[in-house]
Protein backbone atom coordinates (compact mmCIF):
# COMPACT_ATOMS: atom_id res chain seq x y z
CA UNK A 1 0.00 0.00 0.00
CA UNK A 2 1.09 3.76 -0.71
CA UNK A 3 2.85 5.32 2.67
CA UNK A 4 1.02 8.53 3.37
CA UNK A 5 2.78 11.67 1.88
CA UNK A 6 3.16 15.30 2.71
CA UNK A 7 2.05 17.60 0.04
CA UNK A 8 2.18 21.35 -0.20
CA UNK A 9 -1.33 22.62 -0.96
CA UNK A 10 -1.42 24.48 -4.52
CA UNK A 11 -3.38 26.86 -3.26
CA UNK A 12 -2.55 27.67 0.61
CA UNK A 13 0.90 26.68 0.25
CA UNK A 14 0.65 25.15 3.87
CA UNK A 15 1.74 21.48 4.42
CA UNK A 16 -1.47 18.49 4.76
CA UNK A 17 -1.08 14.79 4.96
CA UNK A 18 -2.06 12.17 2.37
CA UNK A 19 -2.94 9.49 4.95
CA UNK A 20 -2.80 5.44 3.86
CA UNK A 21 -6.80 5.12 4.18
CA UNK A 22 -6.72 8.55 1.57
CA UNK A 23 -4.81 6.88 -1.21
CA UNK A 24 -6.58 3.65 -1.07
CA UNK A 25 -9.87 5.25 -1.58
CA UNK A 26 -8.25 7.22 -4.56
CA UNK A 27 -6.79 3.59 -6.32
CA UNK A 28 -10.45 1.99 -5.57
CA UNK A 29 -12.36 5.20 -7.61
CA UNK A 30 -9.79 5.60 -9.78
CA UNK A 31 -9.13 9.37 -9.45
CA UNK A 32 -5.74 11.47 -8.58
CA UNK A 33 -4.46 12.57 -5.32
CA UNK A 34 -5.63 15.78 -4.37
CA UNK A 35 -2.96 18.78 -4.63
CA UNK A 36 -5.20 21.43 -2.26
CA UNK A 37 -5.67 20.45 1.56
CA UNK A 38 -9.05 19.95 2.93
CA UNK A 39 -9.86 23.28 3.61
CA UNK A 40 -9.19 24.63 0.37
CA UNK A 41 -11.00 21.55 -1.46
CA UNK A 42 -13.99 22.90 0.79
CA UNK A 43 -13.40 26.26 -0.10
CA UNK A 44 -13.51 25.57 -3.90
CA UNK A 45 -16.46 23.75 -3.42
CA UNK A 46 -18.60 26.19 -0.98
CA UNK A 47 -17.52 28.77 -3.63
CA UNK A 48 -19.88 27.13 -5.77
CA UNK A 49 -23.20 26.97 -3.43
CA UNK A 50 -25.03 30.36 -2.88
CA UNK A 51 -27.19 29.96 -0.20
CA UNK A 52 -28.55 33.29 0.96
CA UNK A 53 -27.97 35.92 -1.49
CA UNK A 54 -31.38 36.61 -3.32
CA UNK A 55 -32.25 39.54 -6.64
CA UNK A 56 -35.84 40.62 -7.73
CA UNK A 57 -35.50 39.87 -11.26
CA UNK A 58 -37.98 38.03 -14.44
CA UNK A 59 -38.29 34.66 -15.16
CA UNK A 60 -36.09 34.48 -19.03
CA UNK A 61 -38.65 32.31 -19.97
CA UNK A 62 -42.38 33.28 -18.39
CA UNK A 63 -41.10 37.20 -17.55
CA UNK A 64 -43.03 37.04 -14.20
CA UNK A 65 -41.05 38.40 -11.39
CA UNK A 66 -38.75 36.52 -9.18
CA UNK A 67 -36.27 35.91 -6.79
CA UNK A 68 -33.72 34.12 -8.14
CA UNK A 69 -29.90 33.67 -6.94
CA UNK A 70 -28.90 35.87 -9.98
CA UNK A 71 -29.06 39.83 -10.45
CA UNK A 72 -31.13 40.66 -13.53
CA UNK A 73 -27.60 41.58 -15.50
CA UNK A 74 -26.09 38.33 -14.85
CA UNK A 75 -24.87 36.76 -18.06
CA UNK A 76 -27.16 33.64 -17.52
CA UNK A 77 -30.49 32.24 -18.35
CA UNK A 78 -32.79 31.74 -15.53
CA UNK A 79 -36.12 30.13 -15.10
CA UNK A 80 -38.43 30.52 -12.39
CA UNK A 81 -39.21 27.05 -10.45
CA UNK A 82 -42.14 26.44 -12.11
CA UNK A 83 -40.59 27.07 -15.88
CA UNK A 84 -37.54 25.02 -15.08
CA UNK A 85 -38.84 22.44 -14.06
CA UNK A 86 -41.40 21.85 -16.33
CA UNK A 87 -41.70 19.79 -19.83
CA UNK A 88 -41.01 22.60 -21.71
CA UNK A 89 -37.75 22.11 -22.66
CA UNK A 90 -34.86 20.07 -22.05
CA UNK A 91 -31.30 20.40 -21.28
CA UNK A 92 -30.62 17.75 -24.06
CA UNK A 93 -31.21 20.60 -26.74
CA UNK A 94 -27.91 22.52 -25.78
CA UNK A 95 -25.91 19.34 -26.53
CA UNK A 96 -22.16 20.23 -27.38
CA UNK A 97 -19.25 18.63 -28.93
CA UNK A 98 -16.17 17.86 -27.28
CA UNK A 99 -13.41 20.50 -28.27
CA UNK A 100 -10.21 18.98 -27.96
CA UNK A 101 -8.44 22.41 -28.15
CA UNK A 102 -9.54 24.04 -25.72
CA UNK A 103 -9.61 23.13 -21.60
CA UNK A 104 -12.33 21.09 -20.65
CA UNK A 105 -13.36 23.59 -17.91
CA UNK A 106 -13.76 26.48 -20.52
CA UNK A 107 -16.26 23.92 -22.37
CA UNK A 108 -18.20 23.39 -19.25
CA UNK A 109 -18.58 27.29 -18.43
CA UNK A 110 -19.67 28.32 -22.03
CA UNK A 111 -22.59 25.19 -21.01
CA UNK A 112 -23.56 26.88 -18.12
CA UNK A 113 -23.81 29.96 -20.30
CA UNK A 114 -26.35 28.70 -22.50
CA UNK A 115 -28.13 26.41 -20.61
CA UNK A 116 -30.74 27.89 -17.93
CA UNK A 117 -30.85 27.70 -14.18
CA UNK A 118 -32.97 27.59 -12.05
CA UNK A 119 -33.71 30.59 -10.13
CA UNK A 120 -33.66 28.89 -6.68
CA UNK A 121 -33.45 25.33 -5.06
CA UNK A 122 -36.49 24.48 -3.18
CA UNK A 123 -39.01 21.39 -3.46
CA UNK A 124 -42.60 20.91 -1.37
CA UNK A 125 -42.61 24.77 0.01
CA UNK A 126 -45.63 26.13 1.04
CA UNK A 127 -46.17 30.13 1.39
CA UNK A 128 -42.36 30.34 1.43
CA UNK A 129 -40.48 32.53 -0.96
CA UNK A 130 -37.53 33.77 0.62
CA UNK A 131 -36.08 30.39 0.98
CA UNK A 132 -33.16 28.92 -0.71
CA UNK A 133 -31.91 25.07 -0.59
CA UNK A 134 -34.87 24.11 1.69
CA UNK A 135 -37.44 21.04 1.58
CA UNK A 136 -40.74 20.83 3.08
CA UNK A 137 -41.06 24.08 4.71
CA UNK A 138 -44.43 25.78 5.41
CA UNK A 139 -44.58 29.27 6.27
CA UNK A 140 -40.99 30.01 6.66
CA UNK A 141 -39.26 33.25 5.85
CA UNK A 142 -35.72 34.47 4.79
CA UNK A 143 -34.74 30.54 5.94
CA UNK A 144 -31.91 28.57 4.04
CA UNK A 145 -30.46 25.05 3.87
CA UNK A 146 -33.64 24.09 6.20
CA UNK A 147 -35.71 21.27 6.28
CA UNK A 148 -39.17 20.19 6.95
CA UNK A 149 -39.67 23.42 9.36
CA UNK A 150 -43.12 25.25 9.90
CA UNK A 151 -43.23 29.18 10.53
CA UNK A 152 -39.52 29.93 11.45
CA UNK A 153 -37.97 33.25 10.28
CA UNK A 154 -34.18 34.23 9.99
CA UNK A 155 -32.97 30.47 10.42
CA UNK A 156 -30.12 28.52 8.48
CA UNK A 157 -29.59 24.35 8.60
CA UNK A 158 -32.55 23.57 10.73
CA UNK A 159 -34.59 20.43 10.59
CA UNK A 160 -38.21 20.06 11.77
CA UNK A 161 -38.18 23.17 13.93
CA UNK A 162 -41.82 25.25 14.33
CA UNK A 163 -42.32 28.96 15.23
CA UNK A 164 -38.47 29.90 15.52
CA UNK A 165 -36.42 32.90 14.74
CA UNK A 166 -32.53 33.19 14.04
CA UNK A 167 -32.23 29.66 14.75
CA UNK A 168 -28.90 27.94 12.66
CA UNK A 169 -27.78 24.22 12.57
CA UNK A 170 -30.11 22.83 15.03
CA UNK A 171 -33.21 20.65 14.94
CA UNK A 172 -36.32 19.43 16.83
CA UNK A 173 -36.37 23.34 18.04
CA UNK A 174 -39.92 24.80 19.00
CA UNK A 175 -40.50 28.57 20.53
CA UNK A 176 -36.47 29.27 20.24
CA UNK A 177 -34.77 32.18 19.45
CA UNK A 178 -31.27 32.30 18.76
CA UNK A 179 -29.65 29.02 19.71
CA UNK A 180 -26.51 27.70 17.66
CA UNK A 181 -26.32 23.92 17.60
CA UNK A 182 -28.82 22.61 20.15
CA UNK A 183 -31.49 20.05 19.82
CA UNK A 184 -35.02 18.85 21.35
CA UNK A 185 -35.46 22.14 22.84
CA UNK A 186 -38.26 23.97 23.50
CA UNK A 187 -38.67 27.76 24.70
CA UNK A 188 -35.24 28.15 24.69
CA UNK A 189 -33.12 31.45 23.82
CA UNK A 190 -29.76 32.50 23.08
CA UNK A 191 -27.94 29.11 23.74
CA UNK A 192 -25.62 26.85 21.81
CA UNK A 193 -24.91 23.14 22.25
CA UNK A 194 -27.97 22.32 24.35
CA UNK A 195 -30.71 19.50 24.29
CA UNK A 196 -33.97 19.10 25.87
CA UNK A 197 -34.10 22.08 27.48
CA UNK A 198 -36.57 24.79 28.12
CA UNK A 199 -37.58 27.89 29.26
CA UNK A 200 -34.15 28.97 29.48
CA UNK A 201 -31.70 31.59 28.34
CA UNK A 202 -28.24 31.68 27.17
CA UNK A 203 -27.21 28.50 28.33
CA UNK A 204 -23.97 26.08 26.93
CA UNK A 205 -23.92 22.30 26.74
CA UNK A 206 -27.00 22.10 29.46
CA UNK A 207 -28.94 18.82 29.19
CA UNK A 208 -32.28 18.04 29.73
CA UNK A 209 -32.32 21.15 31.83
CA UNK A 210 -35.00 23.57 32.46
CA UNK A 211 -35.17 27.24 34.18
CA UNK A 212 -31.93 27.57 33.90
CA UNK A 213 -30.52 31.15 33.09
CA UNK A 214 -26.76 32.00 31.91
CA UNK A 215 -25.43 28.12 33.13
CA UNK A 216 -22.89 26.04 31.86
CA UNK A 217 -22.48 21.95 31.91
CA UNK A 218 -25.38 21.52 33.73
CA UNK A 219 -27.63 18.36 33.84
CA UNK A 220 -31.05 17.45 34.76
CA UNK A 221 -31.33 21.29 36.68
CA UNK A 222 -33.72 23.29 37.36
CA UNK A 223 -34.22 27.33 38.63
CA UNK A 224 -30.18 28.03 38.20
CA UNK A 225 -28.86 31.54 37.46
CA UNK A 226 -25.29 31.48 36.27
CA UNK A 227 -24.75 27.78 37.44
CA UNK A 228 -26.32 28.63 41.03
CA UNK A 229 -29.48 26.83 42.18
CA UNK A 230 -32.98 29.63 43.43
CA UNK A 231 -36.26 28.53 44.28
CA UNK A 232 -38.85 28.60 41.82
CA UNK A 233 -40.50 32.01 43.31
CA UNK A 234 -36.63 33.37 43.21
CA UNK A 235 -35.57 32.41 40.37
CA UNK A 236 -38.43 34.28 38.32
CA UNK A 237 -38.09 37.43 40.21
CA UNK A 238 -34.04 36.96 39.54
CA UNK A 239 -34.83 36.50 35.71
CA UNK A 240 -37.36 39.28 35.28
CA UNK A 241 -34.73 41.58 37.15
CA UNK A 242 -31.73 40.60 34.83
CA UNK A 243 -33.72 40.82 31.44
CA UNK A 244 -35.18 44.38 32.25
CA UNK A 245 -31.87 45.46 33.56
CA UNK A 246 -29.22 44.04 31.10
CA UNK A 247 -28.89 44.47 27.47
CA UNK A 248 -28.61 40.48 25.11
CA UNK A 249 -25.25 41.93 24.87
CA UNK A 250 -24.15 42.55 28.63
CA UNK A 251 -26.09 38.90 29.29
CA UNK A 252 -24.29 37.22 26.91
CA UNK A 253 -20.47 38.32 28.28
CA UNK A 254 -21.63 37.69 31.92
CA UNK A 255 -22.75 33.70 30.72
CA UNK A 256 -19.13 34.04 28.48
CA UNK A 257 -17.54 34.60 31.62
CA UNK A 258 -19.15 31.56 33.47
CA UNK A 259 -18.09 29.26 30.40
CA UNK A 260 -14.50 30.33 30.81
CA UNK A 261 -14.60 28.35 34.48
CA UNK A 262 -16.16 25.23 33.32
CA UNK A 263 -14.70 22.06 31.68
CA UNK A 264 -15.63 22.13 27.67
CA UNK A 265 -15.42 18.62 25.98
CA UNK A 266 -12.99 19.10 23.45
CA UNK A 267 -15.72 17.99 20.43
CA UNK A 268 -19.13 16.68 19.96
CA UNK A 269 -19.23 13.46 19.36
CA UNK A 270 -22.23 10.38 20.54
CA UNK A 271 -22.54 7.29 19.79
CA UNK A 272 -19.97 7.10 17.43
CA UNK A 273 -16.59 4.71 17.09
CA UNK A 274 -13.37 5.65 15.41
CA UNK A 275 -14.31 8.92 14.59
CA UNK A 276 -12.82 12.43 14.54
CA UNK A 277 -13.93 15.11 13.90
CA UNK A 278 -16.73 17.46 15.80
CA UNK A 279 -20.68 17.42 15.90
CA UNK A 280 -21.13 13.56 14.41
CA UNK A 281 -23.83 10.78 15.61
CA UNK A 282 -23.84 7.79 14.92
CA UNK A 283 -20.84 7.08 13.03
CA UNK A 284 -17.66 4.56 12.60
CA UNK A 285 -14.42 5.10 11.02
CA UNK A 286 -15.25 8.95 10.01
CA UNK A 287 -12.28 10.62 9.64
CA UNK A 288 -12.32 14.85 10.14
CA UNK A 289 -15.60 14.81 9.34
CA UNK A 290 -18.32 17.69 10.88
CA UNK A 291 -22.32 18.33 11.36
CA UNK A 292 -23.00 14.55 10.08
CA UNK A 293 -24.73 11.67 11.36
CA UNK A 294 -24.76 7.76 10.42
CA UNK A 295 -21.71 8.28 8.30
CA UNK A 296 -19.17 4.41 7.84
CA UNK A 297 -16.12 4.48 6.04
CA UNK A 298 -16.46 8.34 5.18
CA UNK A 299 -13.59 11.03 5.05
CA UNK A 300 -13.47 14.71 5.18
CA UNK A 301 -17.43 15.15 5.49
CA UNK A 302 -19.42 17.97 5.80
CA UNK A 303 -23.07 18.53 7.07
CA UNK A 304 -24.19 14.87 5.90
CA UNK A 305 -27.94 13.83 7.66
CA UNK A 306 -28.33 11.37 7.05
CA UNK A 307 -26.23 9.15 5.93
CA UNK A 308 -22.98 7.95 3.90
CA UNK A 309 -20.86 5.29 3.00
CA UNK A 310 -17.38 5.06 1.63
CA UNK A 311 -17.27 9.16 0.92
CA UNK A 312 -14.55 11.30 0.67
CA UNK A 313 -15.07 15.26 0.77
CA UNK A 314 -18.57 15.62 0.11
CA UNK A 315 -20.41 18.71 1.77
CA UNK A 316 -24.57 18.37 2.01
CA UNK A 317 -26.90 15.28 1.08
CA UNK A 318 -27.25 12.28 2.46
CA UNK A 319 -29.66 9.48 2.34
CA UNK A 320 -27.30 6.89 1.15
CA UNK A 321 -24.86 8.56 -0.51
CA UNK A 322 -21.99 5.82 -1.84
CA UNK A 323 -18.37 6.08 -3.38
CA UNK A 324 -18.83 9.68 -3.56
CA UNK A 325 -15.91 12.33 -4.02
CA UNK A 326 -15.73 15.98 -3.93
CA UNK A 327 -19.45 16.41 -4.34
CA UNK A 328 -21.56 18.97 -3.49
CA UNK A 329 -25.31 18.44 -2.31
CA UNK A 330 -27.44 15.46 -3.20
CA UNK A 331 -28.15 11.84 -3.41
CA UNK A 332 -26.62 9.11 -5.42
CA UNK A 333 -23.87 6.23 -5.81
CA UNK A 334 -20.03 7.33 -7.55
CA UNK A 335 -20.81 10.67 -7.78
CA UNK A 336 -17.15 12.91 -8.41
CA UNK A 337 -16.40 16.19 -9.07
CA UNK A 338 -20.43 17.36 -9.25
CA UNK A 339 -22.94 19.04 -7.45
CA UNK A 340 -27.09 19.07 -7.31
CA UNK A 341 -27.07 15.64 -8.22
CA UNK A 342 -30.34 13.79 -7.34
CA UNK A 343 -33.35 11.29 -7.86
CA UNK A 344 -31.70 8.23 -9.22
CA UNK A 345 -28.39 9.55 -10.45
CA UNK A 346 -25.06 7.15 -10.30
CA UNK A 347 -21.83 7.48 -12.77
CA UNK A 348 -21.69 10.96 -13.02
CA UNK A 349 -18.35 12.76 -13.19
CA UNK A 350 -18.56 16.64 -13.76
CA UNK A 351 -21.73 17.40 -13.80
CA UNK A 352 -24.33 19.78 -12.18
CA UNK A 353 -28.29 19.43 -11.85
CA UNK A 354 -28.17 15.76 -13.50
CA UNK A 355 -31.10 14.16 -12.53
CA UNK A 356 -32.72 10.41 -12.94
CA UNK A 357 -29.39 9.73 -15.07
CA UNK A 358 -26.54 7.88 -15.05
CA UNK A 359 -23.09 7.53 -17.10
CA UNK A 360 -22.97 11.09 -17.84
CA UNK A 361 -20.16 13.95 -17.86
CA UNK A 362 -19.69 17.33 -17.91
CA UNK A 363 -23.36 17.72 -18.20
CA UNK A 364 -25.71 20.55 -17.06
CA UNK A 365 -29.53 21.05 -16.65
CA UNK A 366 -29.40 17.59 -17.74
CA UNK A 367 -32.60 14.71 -17.24
CA UNK A 368 -33.24 11.73 -17.96
CA UNK A 369 -30.61 10.49 -19.98
CA UNK A 370 -27.70 8.46 -20.12
CA UNK A 371 -24.22 8.29 -21.45
CA UNK A 372 -23.92 11.88 -21.74
CA UNK A 373 -20.65 14.35 -22.50
CA UNK A 374 -21.60 17.84 -22.67
CA UNK A 375 -25.15 17.20 -23.05
CA UNK A 376 -24.78 14.96 -25.53
CA UNK A 377 -25.93 11.55 -25.65
CA UNK A 378 -23.97 8.60 -26.95
CA UNK A 379 -24.29 4.91 -27.49
CA UNK A 380 -22.83 3.21 -24.34
CA UNK A 381 -19.83 2.18 -26.70
CA UNK A 382 -18.87 5.58 -28.09
CA UNK A 383 -19.46 7.28 -24.58
CA UNK A 384 -17.19 4.26 -22.80
CA UNK A 385 -14.49 5.17 -25.30
CA UNK A 386 -14.90 9.16 -25.34
CA UNK A 387 -14.98 8.78 -21.21
CA UNK A 388 -11.34 7.62 -21.34
CA UNK A 389 -10.13 9.72 -23.78
CA UNK A 390 -11.55 12.89 -21.88
CA UNK A 391 -9.80 11.85 -18.35
CA UNK A 392 -6.58 11.33 -20.20
CA UNK A 393 -7.06 14.73 -21.78
CA UNK A 394 -7.81 16.77 -19.08
CA UNK A 395 -4.88 14.83 -17.06
CA UNK A 396 -2.55 16.45 -19.74
CA UNK A 397 -4.39 19.66 -19.13
CA UNK A 398 -4.09 19.53 -15.41
CA UNK A 399 -7.69 19.75 -15.12
CA UNK A 400 -8.79 16.32 -13.65
CA UNK A 401 -8.74 15.38 -10.35
CA UNK A 402 -10.01 18.28 -8.67
CA UNK A 403 -13.19 19.65 -8.26
CA UNK A 404 -14.51 22.92 -10.59
CA UNK A 405 -12.35 25.87 -10.00
CA UNK A 406 -13.97 28.74 -8.16
CA UNK A 407 -13.15 30.95 -11.07
CA UNK A 408 -15.70 29.53 -13.55
CA UNK A 409 -18.37 29.60 -10.55
CA UNK A 410 -21.52 31.35 -11.61
CA UNK A 411 -21.66 33.09 -8.29
CA UNK A 412 -18.97 35.73 -6.64
CA UNK A 413 -17.18 34.57 -4.02
CA UNK A 414 -18.93 37.11 -1.20
CA UNK A 415 -22.08 35.51 -2.35
CA UNK A 416 -21.33 31.95 -1.55
CA UNK A 417 -21.31 29.69 1.37
CA UNK A 418 -17.46 30.00 1.03
CA UNK A 419 -17.38 33.68 2.11
CA UNK A 420 -19.45 32.14 5.76
CA UNK A 421 -16.79 29.75 6.14
CA UNK A 422 -13.81 30.99 4.83
CA UNK A 423 -13.91 35.01 4.82
CA UNK A 424 -12.05 36.98 2.66
CA UNK A 425 -11.62 40.40 1.81
CA UNK A 426 -12.45 42.03 -1.59
CA UNK A 427 -8.58 42.37 -2.30
CA UNK A 428 -8.35 38.37 -0.74
CA UNK A 429 -10.50 37.66 -3.50
CA UNK A 430 -9.41 39.73 -6.46
CA UNK A 431 -5.78 38.39 -6.29
CA UNK A 432 -7.04 34.75 -6.36
CA UNK A 433 -8.62 35.77 -9.64
CA UNK A 434 -11.79 34.72 -8.45
CA UNK A 435 -14.78 37.31 -8.63
CA UNK A 436 -16.60 39.99 -6.18
CA UNK A 437 -19.82 41.56 -6.31
CA UNK A 438 -20.12 44.87 -4.98
CA UNK A 439 -23.97 45.57 -5.96
CA UNK A 440 -25.54 42.51 -3.85
CA UNK A 441 -28.86 43.54 -3.86
CA UNK A 442 -29.67 45.60 -0.01
CA UNK A 443 -31.72 48.85 0.91
CA UNK A 444 -30.23 51.72 2.42
CA UNK A 445 -31.22 54.80 3.41
CA UNK A 446 -35.18 54.61 3.70
CA UNK A 447 -35.64 54.26 7.40
CA UNK A 448 -38.32 55.98 9.25
CA UNK A 449 -37.91 55.29 12.28
CA UNK A 450 -34.47 54.74 15.02
CA UNK A 451 -34.08 50.91 16.63
CA UNK A 452 -32.00 52.25 19.47
CA UNK A 453 -34.69 54.60 21.21
CA UNK A 454 -36.95 51.70 21.75
CA UNK A 455 -36.97 49.58 24.20
CA UNK A 456 -34.21 46.23 24.29
CA UNK A 457 -37.21 43.60 25.45
CA UNK A 458 -40.07 43.45 22.99
CA UNK A 459 -42.46 43.15 25.79
CA UNK A 460 -41.59 47.22 26.74
CA UNK A 461 -42.24 48.27 23.27
CA UNK A 462 -46.05 49.69 23.31
CA UNK A 463 -45.91 51.02 20.20
CA UNK A 464 -46.95 49.81 16.49
CA UNK A 465 -43.98 48.90 14.76
CA UNK A 466 -45.14 46.68 12.29
CA UNK A 467 -44.41 49.33 8.88
CA UNK A 468 -41.47 50.95 10.40
CA UNK A 469 -38.47 50.55 8.71
CA UNK A 470 -34.91 50.31 11.01
CA UNK A 471 -31.65 50.48 9.99
CA UNK A 472 -28.97 47.46 11.52
CA UNK A 473 -26.29 48.96 13.75
CA UNK A 474 -23.64 46.81 12.13
CA UNK A 475 -24.07 46.80 8.09
CA UNK A 476 -26.59 50.19 7.76
CA UNK A 477 -28.98 47.99 5.58
CA UNK A 478 -32.53 48.46 6.11
CA UNK A 479 -34.60 45.98 7.65
CA UNK A 480 -38.35 45.86 8.90
CA UNK A 481 -39.67 43.92 11.97
CA UNK A 482 -42.70 41.62 10.70
CA UNK A 483 -46.29 41.55 12.42
CA UNK A 484 -45.78 37.93 13.31
CA UNK A 485 -41.98 37.96 14.11
CA UNK A 486 -42.90 41.33 16.75
CA UNK A 487 -46.03 38.78 18.34
CA UNK A 488 -42.88 36.17 18.88
CA UNK A 489 -40.56 38.21 20.55
CA UNK A 490 -43.35 39.45 22.89
CA UNK A 491 -44.78 36.37 23.79
CA UNK A 492 -41.67 34.72 24.21
CA UNK A 493 -39.95 37.68 26.45
CA UNK A 494 -36.97 38.22 23.84
CA UNK A 495 -35.07 41.03 23.10
CA UNK A 496 -35.92 43.20 19.98
CA UNK A 497 -33.37 42.56 17.35
CA UNK A 498 -31.03 45.85 16.82
CA UNK A 499 -29.32 44.22 13.49
CA UNK A 500 -30.31 43.16 10.06
CA UNK A 501 -31.22 39.58 9.83
CA UNK A 502 -28.04 38.84 7.67
CA UNK A 503 -25.56 40.42 10.57
CA UNK A 504 -27.74 38.57 13.00
CA UNK A 505 -26.39 35.20 10.88
CA UNK A 506 -23.18 36.27 10.72
CA UNK A 507 -23.13 36.84 14.49
CA UNK A 508 -24.13 33.23 15.09
CA UNK A 509 -22.29 31.17 12.71
CA UNK A 510 -18.80 32.77 14.57
CA UNK A 511 -20.14 31.10 17.75
CA UNK A 512 -19.25 28.23 16.00
CA UNK A 513 -16.08 26.68 15.36
CA UNK A 514 -14.20 26.39 12.48
CA UNK A 515 -13.98 22.96 10.51
CA UNK A 516 -10.25 22.45 11.90
CA UNK A 517 -8.94 20.01 14.35
CA UNK A 518 -6.27 21.56 16.48
CA UNK A 519 -3.98 18.81 18.92
CA UNK A 520 -4.52 19.35 22.71
CA UNK A 521 -3.57 17.81 26.08
CA UNK A 522 -6.33 17.64 28.51
CA UNK A 523 -6.56 20.51 30.86
CA UNK A 524 -8.00 18.62 33.68
CA UNK A 525 -6.18 18.74 36.91
CA UNK A 526 -8.56 16.87 39.43
CA UNK A 527 -6.61 14.23 40.87
CA UNK A 528 -9.71 12.46 41.55
CA UNK A 529 -10.19 11.84 37.64
CA UNK A 530 -7.23 8.68 38.02
CA UNK A 531 -4.11 10.78 36.77
CA UNK A 532 -2.26 12.82 39.14
CA UNK A 533 -1.06 16.73 38.84
CA UNK A 534 -2.52 17.50 34.88
CA UNK A 535 -3.69 14.76 32.10
CA UNK A 536 -1.77 13.69 30.30
CA UNK A 537 -4.39 12.41 27.40
CA UNK A 538 -4.00 13.66 23.81
CA UNK A 539 -7.11 14.73 22.25
CA UNK A 540 -8.14 16.27 18.65
CA UNK A 541 -10.54 19.50 19.21
CA UNK A 542 -12.15 22.33 17.30
CA UNK A 543 -10.94 24.93 20.49
CA UNK A 544 -7.73 26.06 19.15
CA UNK A 545 -4.60 26.24 21.84
CA UNK A 546 -4.76 30.24 22.52
CA UNK A 547 -8.59 29.88 22.98
CA UNK A 548 -9.43 30.75 27.06
CA UNK A 549 -11.82 27.67 27.45
CA UNK A 550 -10.57 24.92 29.62
CA UNK A 551 -11.09 21.66 27.22
CA UNK A 552 -11.27 18.01 28.54
CA UNK A 553 -10.60 15.16 27.16
CA UNK A 554 -13.43 12.82 26.87
CA UNK A 555 -13.21 10.87 30.65
CA UNK A 556 -12.22 13.53 32.46
CA UNK A 557 -15.42 15.38 30.70
CA UNK A 558 -17.55 12.57 31.52
CA UNK A 559 -16.12 12.44 35.25
CA UNK A 560 -16.72 16.27 35.91
CA UNK A 561 -19.84 17.26 34.19
CA UNK A 562 -21.98 14.11 33.49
Amino acid sequence: MTQQKIRTCQQCKKEFTIENEDFAFYEKIDVLEPTFCFYCRLQRKLAWRNERVLYSRQCDLCHKSILALYPKQSPYIVYCHQCYWSDTWSGKAYAKEIDWSKPFFDQFAELLRTVPHPAIYVDKDDNSEYTNFCYGIKNCYLTFGSDLSEDCYYSSHILECKNCVDCINSDHLELCCGVVDCHQCFNTHYSQECSNMQDSYFCFDCKSCSYCFGCVGLRNKKYFIFNHPYSADEYAIKVKELLQKYSKQELEEKARQIKYTQPIKGTCITQSENSTGDHLQNCSNAYYCFDSSELQNCRYMTKIIPKAFDCMDVYGGGIDLEQCYEFLTGIGHNLRFSMLCWKSVFDINYSILTNNAHDCFGCFSFYGGQYAILNKEYSEEEYKKLYTQLIEYMKKTGEWGEFFPANISPFAYNETRAQIDFPLTKEGVEARQWKWREDIQKTTGKETANITRLPHLAQQVAEDIENAIFTCQTCKRNFKILSQEFSFYQKQNVFLPKECYECRFQYLSQKRNPYQLWERQCQCKNGNHGHTKQCQQKLETTYAPERPEIVYCEECYRKEVV
